[in-house]
């Protein structure tokens, strides 16, 4: 299983590396202090990648959204995980989230406003979202 995620983590990468080094790079900031979360959104605005890790138990019963920066406000964005799957039971994950099984499209206004709201996150875990502005 590691190896497969290591292939898998290693190939994204290998993919996406020439817009990522020449990108935006932004901290984002969480509800959560066991929570860190930065961001990455191409020189062009037309992409970008998010990685939310969680060090601790979270306090709350529900994840607060985390609220992007650095988009266009009138642009849409389709929104996805790279990662879907949780490492906890169903039970455990707080209700069924539509990044867990879907992508979504949002504006930029609302992804920075609003935010994203994501699945519950086990300690010592990460997630990685990918947005894409579409026409």
């Amino acid at each position: 299983a590691e190896t497969e995620v290591l292939t898998s983590v290693s190939t994204w990468w290998k993919a996406n590396r020439s817009w990522l080094h020449r990108g935006r790079a932004h901290r984002l900031d969480t509800a959560d202090r066991g929570q860190r979360a930065a961001m990455t959104v191409s020189a062009e605005g037309d992409r970008f990648v998010v990685w939310v890790g969680q060090r601790e138990t979270p306090p709350h019963v529900l994840p607060h959204p985390l609220r992007l920066t650095g988009l266009a406000a009138n642009d849409r964005y389709a929104v996805r995980l790279l990662n879907p799957e949780s490492p906890l039971p169903d039970w455990m994950t707080r209700g069924d989230v539509a990044l867990r099984s879907a992508q979504v499209t949002l504006s930029g206004a609302a992804l920075m406003s609003a935010g994203v709201s994501l699945p519950y996150l086990a300690p010592q875990s990460i997630w990685v979202l990918e947005g894409a502005r579409v026409a």
